[in-house]
């Protein structure tokens, strides 16, 4: 009887602490594995675009901004607009392809490491340090150098969607100069 009742104290208790657990919702991963790829890669035709910008004259804006948002469909659809102004503020969603137009090279994601921060995860919230894996690839296939970044990202729910609310890169690729 009493190994009964232990058995059922140990079940109840393994229940208990499963429900208490963190659910399994990979949709936040994902989205954060996402946006980093998309970052960090640099096709060359937004090389060319990046060198589209450059033939434009200060009195063009509009299609300055018009050139630059369509470069950045993708991104900004995986960012809260908050975020996304302050990337394009910091010139960070240029910076990779400026640095791959001047080198006519593309840029590639070989591998991307998300680690959750400890005591960052809120209900509809969650922060990530990432570690990125890249490779400078020119126009005839031949790999030129590899390399890594680090930063962090927040995200944070957006209806059925996570967004990031925030990214800071903290380590570039070696290759890319930051002003």
């Amino acid at each position: 009887m009493k190994k009964l009742s232990l058995l059922f104290v140990m079940c109840l208790a393994a229940l208990i602490m499963a429900g208490c657990a963190k659910p399994a919702d990979k949709s936040m991963q994902i989205a954060a594995e996402k946006f980093v790829e998309e970052l960090y890669t640099v096709s060359s035709e937004e090389a060319e675009n990046y060198n589209r910008f450059l033939e434009l004259r200060p009195a063009d804006v509009n299609e300055l901004v018009k050139a630059i948002e369509a470069n950045d469909d993708a991104l900004k659809s995986m960012m809260t607009d908050k975020s996304y102004n302050v990337l394009v503020n910091n010139r960070q969603n240029l910076m990779f392809a400026q640095y791959c137009a001047l080198n006519d090279c593309t840029m590639q994601v070989m591998d991307v490491k998300l680690t959750e921060k400890e005591g960052g995860a809120e209900a509809g919230r969650v922060d990530y340090d990432f570690e990125v894996k890249v490779r400078f690839v020119s126009k005839d296939g031949t790999v030129l150098d590899t390399d890594s970044g680090k930063g962090f990202m927040r995200l944070t729910k957006e209806g059925n969607d996570w967004k990031v609310s925030d990214y800071r890169g903290l380590e570039y690729p070696k290759e890319i100069v930051v002003n």
